[in-house]
Protein backbone atom coordinates (compact mmCIF):
# COMPACT_ATOMS: atom_id res chain seq x y z
CA UNK A 1 0.00 0.00 0.00
CA UNK A 2 2.74 2.17 0.66
CA UNK A 3 3.85 1.59 -2.83
CA UNK A 4 0.25 2.93 -3.99
CA UNK A 5 0.97 5.94 -1.96
CA UNK A 6 4.24 6.56 -3.94
CA UNK A 7 2.14 5.98 -7.46
CA UNK A 8 -0.53 8.56 -6.27
CA UNK A 9 1.57 11.85 -5.67
CA UNK A 10 3.31 11.94 -9.58
CA UNK A 11 -0.18 11.83 -10.22
CA UNK A 12 -1.67 14.37 -8.23
CA UNK A 13 1.44 16.59 -8.88
CA UNK A 14 0.80 16.44 -12.90
CA UNK A 15 -2.48 17.24 -12.09
CA UNK A 16 -2.06 20.49 -10.13
CA UNK A 17 0.74 21.41 -13.07
CA UNK A 18 -1.87 20.77 -15.77
CA UNK A 19 -4.23 22.64 -13.48
CA UNK A 20 -2.31 25.72 -13.43
CA UNK A 21 -0.91 25.16 -17.37
CA UNK A 22 -4.63 25.51 -18.42
CA UNK A 23 -5.39 28.53 -16.16
CA UNK A 24 -2.36 30.26 -17.21
CA UNK A 25 -2.41 30.14 -20.88
CA UNK A 26 -1.46 33.22 -22.70
CA UNK A 27 -4.98 33.47 -24.05
CA UNK A 28 -5.77 36.31 -25.52
CA UNK A 29 -8.90 37.48 -23.13
CA UNK A 30 -10.06 40.46 -25.98
CA UNK A 31 -12.30 40.20 -28.70
CA UNK A 32 -10.85 40.65 -32.35
CA UNK A 33 -8.09 42.58 -30.54
CA UNK A 34 -6.47 42.42 -34.17
CA UNK A 35 -9.62 43.34 -36.10
CA UNK A 36 -9.46 40.50 -38.37
CA UNK A 37 -13.30 39.87 -37.58
CA UNK A 38 -15.55 39.97 -40.84
CA UNK A 39 -17.03 43.45 -41.34
CA UNK A 40 -19.40 45.13 -43.16
CA UNK A 41 -17.55 47.44 -45.27
CA UNK A 42 -20.12 49.59 -47.07
CA UNK A 43 -21.93 50.04 -43.71
CA UNK A 44 -19.45 52.51 -42.80
CA UNK A 45 -19.93 56.21 -42.34
CA UNK A 46 -17.08 57.03 -44.62
CA UNK A 47 -15.47 54.51 -47.37
CA UNK A 48 -13.68 53.21 -50.26
CA UNK A 49 -11.78 50.54 -51.34
CA UNK A 50 -8.82 50.99 -49.23
CA UNK A 51 -10.71 51.94 -45.54
CA UNK A 52 -14.31 52.27 -43.55
CA UNK A 53 -14.99 54.22 -40.75
CA UNK A 54 -17.21 53.07 -38.40
CA UNK A 55 -19.12 53.45 -35.21
CA UNK A 56 -21.21 52.34 -32.20
CA UNK A 57 -20.63 48.26 -32.37
CA UNK A 58 -19.95 48.06 -35.85
CA UNK A 59 -16.46 46.69 -35.08
CA UNK A 60 -16.82 42.99 -33.80
CA UNK A 61 -15.36 43.11 -29.79
CA UNK A 62 -15.40 47.19 -29.54
CA UNK A 63 -17.25 49.52 -28.39
CA UNK A 64 -16.81 53.27 -30.19
CA UNK A 65 -17.39 56.12 -27.98
CA UNK A 66 -20.88 58.18 -29.32
CA UNK A 67 -19.61 61.00 -31.16
CA UNK A 68 -16.54 58.91 -33.11
CA UNK A 69 -15.54 56.96 -35.83
CA UNK A 70 -12.57 54.42 -36.17
CA UNK A 71 -11.10 53.76 -39.44
CA UNK A 72 -9.93 49.88 -40.53
CA UNK A 73 -7.20 49.94 -43.43
CA UNK A 74 -7.22 47.43 -45.13
CA UNK A 75 -4.56 45.88 -47.48
CA UNK A 76 -5.78 47.52 -50.56
CA UNK A 77 -4.01 50.93 -50.68
CA UNK A 78 -2.99 52.49 -47.10
CA UNK A 79 -0.78 51.89 -44.22
CA UNK A 80 -1.49 48.57 -42.69
CA UNK A 81 0.57 46.42 -39.49
CA UNK A 82 -0.32 42.95 -39.79
CA UNK A 83 -2.65 40.78 -41.46
CA UNK A 84 -5.65 41.84 -43.68
CA UNK A 85 -6.72 45.02 -41.19
CA UNK A 86 -5.54 47.49 -39.21
CA UNK A 87 -6.79 50.85 -37.44
CA UNK A 88 -6.20 54.24 -38.33
CA UNK A 89 -6.72 56.46 -35.06
CA UNK A 90 -8.30 59.83 -37.08
CA UNK A 91 -11.38 58.43 -37.03
CA UNK A 92 -10.90 60.66 -40.56
CA UNK A 93 -12.42 63.22 -38.35
CA UNK A 94 -15.41 62.51 -37.72
CA UNK A 95 -18.11 65.03 -36.21
CA UNK A 96 -14.66 66.86 -35.24
CA UNK A 97 -13.31 64.09 -33.30
CA UNK A 98 -10.40 61.40 -33.23
CA UNK A 99 -10.76 57.56 -32.80
CA UNK A 100 -11.86 56.48 -29.26
CA UNK A 101 -12.86 53.20 -29.02
CA UNK A 102 -12.80 50.30 -25.88
CA UNK A 103 -13.90 46.93 -24.52
CA UNK A 104 -13.99 45.57 -20.95
CA UNK A 105 -13.10 42.47 -19.79
CA UNK A 106 -12.89 40.45 -16.53
CA UNK A 107 -9.91 40.08 -14.16
CA UNK A 108 -8.94 38.32 -11.23
CA UNK A 109 -7.57 39.64 -7.90
CA UNK A 110 -4.00 38.78 -7.24
CA UNK A 111 -3.43 37.41 -11.07
CA UNK A 112 -0.77 39.01 -13.12
CA UNK A 113 -1.75 40.13 -16.62
CA UNK A 114 0.31 41.32 -19.69
CA UNK A 115 -1.25 43.88 -22.13
CA UNK A 116 0.53 43.81 -25.87
CA UNK A 117 -0.11 45.77 -28.64
CA UNK A 118 1.57 47.38 -31.92
CA UNK A 119 1.26 50.68 -33.54
CA UNK A 120 3.32 53.25 -35.70
CA UNK A 121 3.23 56.45 -37.41
CA UNK A 122 2.17 57.44 -40.56
CA UNK A 123 1.96 61.25 -41.13
CA UNK A 124 4.24 63.02 -38.88
CA UNK A 125 1.94 65.17 -36.69
CA UNK A 126 2.59 67.04 -33.85
CA UNK A 127 -0.86 67.78 -32.91
CA UNK A 128 -1.94 63.87 -31.46
CA UNK A 129 -0.88 61.44 -29.44
CA UNK A 130 -1.83 58.19 -28.98
CA UNK A 131 -2.95 57.13 -25.79
CA UNK A 132 -3.71 53.65 -24.23
CA UNK A 133 -4.88 52.92 -20.80
CA UNK A 134 -6.87 49.79 -18.35
CA UNK A 135 -8.81 51.50 -16.14
CA UNK A 136 -10.57 49.48 -13.00
CA UNK A 137 -14.48 49.97 -13.61
CA UNK A 138 -15.82 50.15 -10.22
CA UNK A 139 -13.47 53.14 -8.86
CA UNK A 140 -11.50 54.01 -11.77
CA UNK A 141 -8.20 53.40 -10.65
CA UNK A 142 -5.38 53.18 -13.87
CA UNK A 143 -3.67 50.28 -14.05
CA UNK A 144 -1.94 50.94 -17.37
CA UNK A 145 -1.22 54.03 -19.10
CA UNK A 146 0.83 54.97 -21.80
CA UNK A 147 0.99 58.22 -24.16
CA UNK A 148 2.76 58.21 -27.10
CA UNK A 149 4.53 60.65 -29.91
CA UNK A 150 4.88 60.10 -33.52
CA UNK A 151 7.44 57.28 -34.66
CA UNK A 152 7.85 55.72 -37.75
CA UNK A 153 9.25 52.64 -36.36
CA UNK A 154 7.14 49.46 -35.75
CA UNK A 155 6.50 50.40 -31.74
CA UNK A 156 5.35 46.50 -30.36
CA UNK A 157 5.03 47.87 -26.84
CA UNK A 158 4.48 44.90 -24.08
CA UNK A 159 3.40 46.02 -19.97
CA UNK A 160 2.11 43.92 -17.14
CA UNK A 161 -0.55 44.84 -14.23
CA UNK A 162 -2.40 42.99 -11.78
CA UNK A 163 -5.83 41.90 -11.57
CA UNK A 164 -8.68 43.86 -9.19
CA UNK A 165 -10.79 41.01 -9.25
CA UNK A 166 -13.46 43.76 -11.24
CA UNK A 167 -14.40 44.59 -14.40
CA UNK A 168 -11.37 46.90 -16.20
CA UNK A 169 -11.87 48.73 -19.56
CA UNK A 170 -8.73 48.72 -22.10
CA UNK A 171 -9.21 52.24 -24.19
CA UNK A 172 -7.71 53.38 -27.45
CA UNK A 173 -7.56 56.97 -28.54
CA UNK A 174 -6.03 59.92 -29.43
CA UNK A 175 -5.47 62.24 -26.32
CA UNK A 176 -4.60 64.93 -26.96
CA UNK A 177 -7.01 64.88 -30.49
CA UNK A 178 -6.48 66.96 -33.54
CA UNK A 179 -9.75 66.98 -34.48
CA UNK A 180 -9.18 66.22 -38.36
CA UNK A 181 -7.94 63.37 -40.23
CA UNK A 182 -4.53 63.17 -39.59
CA UNK A 183 -3.56 59.81 -40.77
CA UNK A 184 -0.96 60.07 -37.50
CA UNK A 185 -1.55 56.64 -35.68
CA UNK A 186 -1.74 52.99 -37.57
CA UNK A 187 -2.69 50.80 -34.66
CA UNK A 188 -2.85 46.41 -34.55
CA UNK A 189 -2.65 43.43 -32.12
CA UNK A 190 -4.42 44.29 -29.07
CA UNK A 191 -4.02 41.30 -26.88
CA UNK A 192 -4.32 40.67 -22.96
CA UNK A 193 -3.07 37.52 -21.05
CA UNK A 194 -3.03 35.74 -17.58
CA UNK A 195 0.93 36.12 -17.11
CA UNK A 196 2.15 32.36 -16.55
CA UNK A 197 3.83 32.61 -13.28
CA UNK A 198 1.74 31.31 -9.64
CA UNK A 199 0.78 33.47 -7.11
CA UNK A 200 1.32 33.16 -3.41
CA UNK A 201 -2.27 31.51 -3.16
CA UNK A 202 -2.00 29.35 -5.50
CA UNK A 203 1.51 27.76 -3.82
CA UNK A 204 -0.50 27.46 -1.04
CA UNK A 205 -3.22 25.81 -1.98
CA UNK A 206 -0.72 23.08 -3.49
CA UNK A 207 1.16 22.68 -0.17
CA UNK A 208 -2.74 22.45 1.56
CA UNK A 209 -3.40 19.67 -1.42
CA UNK A 210 -0.28 17.89 -0.60
CA UNK A 211 -0.66 17.66 3.22
CA UNK A 212 -3.93 16.12 2.61
CA UNK A 213 -2.62 13.50 0.25
CA UNK A 214 -0.36 12.65 3.15
CA UNK A 215 -3.12 12.57 5.64
CA UNK A 216 -5.02 9.74 3.36
CA UNK A 217 -1.80 7.60 2.64
CA UNK A 218 -0.90 7.86 6.36
CA UNK A 219 -4.47 6.82 7.02
CA UNK A 220 -4.53 3.81 4.41
CA UNK A 221 -0.65 2.66 5.92
CA UNK A 222 -2.53 1.95 9.27
CA UNK A 223 -5.44 0.18 7.79
CA UNK A 224 -3.05 -2.69 6.18
CA UNK A 225 -1.93 -5.32 8.09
Amino acid sequence: MKLTSLVVAPYAFAAFAGLWATNAAADNLLVNGDFESPLDWTSGVSYNAGYSAFVGSQIPGWTIESGHAVTIHNTNAYPYIAGAFSVNMDGEGYNGHNANLYQDFASTSGYQYQLSFDWQGWFNDSNPQLDVSIVDLSDDSVLYHGNFGYSSNLMQESASFHGTGNMLRLRVMESPESGYNDNAFIVDNFAVSVVAVPEPETYALFIAGLGLLGVVSRRQSRAVV
